[in-house]
């Protein structure tokens, strides 16, 4: 299992923690972390990628590298990239054994 969690809201007045909300504005750079839950003692590299990404946002591929728990992507808004909202899919790709497994990363909060 994978969770994906973005950088909290800054707010420099606020009295309470804000949960991370992933807002990328025109000409914006934002990491997601995503983190991987590893089991049955698997340690090798899982592949990361974002899908369903508009026009005018670009997130290059990243990898949570053997033997670690986590990776950062950083998805970046073109100058003129359209105003859109919707969900996008991060999915880890793994070879274990022979197979390849993928798996989709939920959304994590901080409590």
């Amino acid at each position: 299992m994978a969770v994906a969690q973005p950088p909290p809201s800054p707010n420099k007045d606020a009295k309470e923690a804000l949960l991370g909300r992933p807002w990328l504005r025109r000409g914006e750079t934002i990491p997601i972390k995503v983190m991987a839950f590893r089991r049955d003692n698997f340690k090798g590299d899982i592949e990361l990628r974002v899908e369903n990404l508009p026009a005018g946002i670009i997130c290059h591929d990243n990898k949570i590298e053997k033997d670690k728990s986590s990776a950062v992507l950083l998805l970046t808004a073109a100058e003129n990239a359209p105003s859109w909202v919707g969900p996008v899919k991060i999915v880890g790709k793994a070879k274990i054994g022979e197979s390849e497994v993928a798996r989709e990363a939920r959304g994590a909060t901080l409590n």
